[in-house]
């Protein structure tokens, strides 16, 4: 007997549209609230850009998006680079053996030790966000006996506008590059800079965009200026850095897809047209490859109503799933139940707010999730959960446990890929007086 969810589309199956054997969903059923990635939607992701995009574009996990070992070895076995932003993300390539030409890494604040951590490990690129950060490298690369290959980080003058968007990453003041406006001063001083090899440029607006036609416009723009850069300054760059912007759509399962074919067969003209054929082009993608595959899992503790909203109050929250909160997104979320029980749940559906066991008002991970009543003991699925979940979360408020990881192998068997963390493991980092009475 298969397990299934109920929602306003009817009964579907679990985790990204798998059926998934009754006994592997009771015993993780048990232990709740948990993460579960589907493998082989991640490799789909990954194999149907890399097929559609031109042969020059180079793509990058973006590890913020989900750090989960497992998830950046499955991809990199498949061919994706890492980009990193900080010396935590670093010590995942060297744990998984990911040699260093095949990280990018970028961020606002780079400390010393980790500008010299990088350098010594022999990354691709580093991603400068200013003329200091670019001379603190020059000096480290000096001291090391380097020459560091850079690409400069440009907060341009332009905007993608839309409203999928979740997070604008660039025109405007911003903390992230060096304004477009002046880059005709810092330029000349970057490139006397003896021990940086500068490679390219790197301009990334915005996150979570659906529309293809947006994204081709933003690179039209961004390759306008390149071309502009490279006629002004009498010097070819032969790295140009997208970023990433690629969108999941939150709004609904399965969801309007970002229309990659058109996206991609418009970028293959776009590199035609500026006779940019010869460039390396990054993408830095993180929940366009991972985003899909990710479900939250938790159970209903109690249900109850309060001045005209019925809420399920559940034993995971913003603690686990702080991204329906912090950006105002809530993602789908389906009533998880055996396929002999669904026919007896088939009713009116009601909008609950989910909110989770913490202390906090704020800690609603659903507003309005349209659900067949609700009992205690169910189990509520948030889909589209695999990028900026556990990692993005106040996992340390109120000291609940974390909770665990697995990953639905291709073959439809499930691994534990992180143990669920004991708070009590908080208590050994703190030092304390001890004999102490309080009373």
């Amino acid at each position: 007997m298969s397990t299934r969810q109920v929602s306003s589309s009817g009964a579907r199956e679990l985790f990204a549209g798998r059926l998934v054997p009754r006994e592997t969903i009771a015993d993780l059923a048990d232990r709740t609230p948990f993460y579960i990635y589907d493998l082989a939607t991640v490799q789909r992701c990954y194999r149907e850009l890399t097929a559609a995009v031109p042969p020059q574009v180079r793509v990058y996990y973006a590890i913020k998006a989900n750090p989960s070992l497992r998830l950046v070895q499955e991809l990199t076995a498949l061919g994706a680079g890492m980009e990193i932003a900080s010396s935590g993300e670093l010590a995942v390539a060297e744990r998984l053996g990911i040699s260093g030409d095949r990280v990018l890494f970028t961020g606002p604040a780079k400390t010393d030790d980790e500008l010299a951590a990088s350098v010594r490990y022999g990354l691709r690129t580093i991603n400068v966000e200013s003329l200091r950060e670019a001379e603190r490298l020059d000096a480290i690369s000096a001291r090391l006996g380097r020459r560091q290959p850079i690409l400069l980080r440009i907060n341009a003058g332009f905007e993608i506008h839309d409203a999928d968007a979740a997070v604008q990453l660039g025109g405007g003041a911003q903390k992230f590059g060096v304004d477009e406006e002046q880059l005709d001063t810092v330029l000349p001083q970057l490139l006397r800079l003896r021990h940086l090899d500068l490679r390219g440029m790197h301009v990334f607006a915005a996150t979570g965009v659906l529309e293809a036609s947006l994204l081709v416009e933003y690179t039209s723009r961004v390759f306008d200026l390149v071309a502009q850069l490279e006629r002004d300054h009498q010097r070819r760059f032969p790295v140009v850095d997208l970023g990433g912007g690629l969108g999941v759509d939150y709004r609904a399962f399965p969801g309007r897809d970002l229309d990659l074919a058109h996206y991609a067969s418009s970028l293959r003209d776009l590199v035609t047209a500026f006779g940019f054929g010869d460039k390396e082009i990054v993408l830095e993608l993180g929940r366009y490859l991972v985003g899909e595959a990710g479900t939250y899992v938790v159970r209903v503790l109690d249900v109850k109503h309060s001045r005209g909203t019925d809420y399920a109050i559940v034993d995971g929250g913003t603690n686990h799933f702080r991204r329906p909160v912090a950006v105002r997104q809530d993602h789908p979320v389906t009533l998880v139940l055996p396929a002999a029980e669904a026919e007896d749940r088939q009713g009116a559906l009601r909008p609950y707010a989910v909110g989770g066991p913490l202390c906090t008002s704020i800690d609603v991970i659903a507003r309005a999730a349209l659900l067949p009543p609700l009992r205690e003991g169910d189990l509520l699925a948030f889909h589209k959960a695999g990028a900026y979940g556990l990692t993005m979360s106040s996992l340390a408020f109120l000291s609940h446990a974390w909770p665990a990881e697995y990953l639905l192998e291709s073959d439809g068997t499930t691994t534990l890929i992180r143990e669920p963390l004991d708070p009590k493991t908080f208590l050994d980092s703190q030092y304390y007086r001890e004999n102490s009475t309080s009373g």
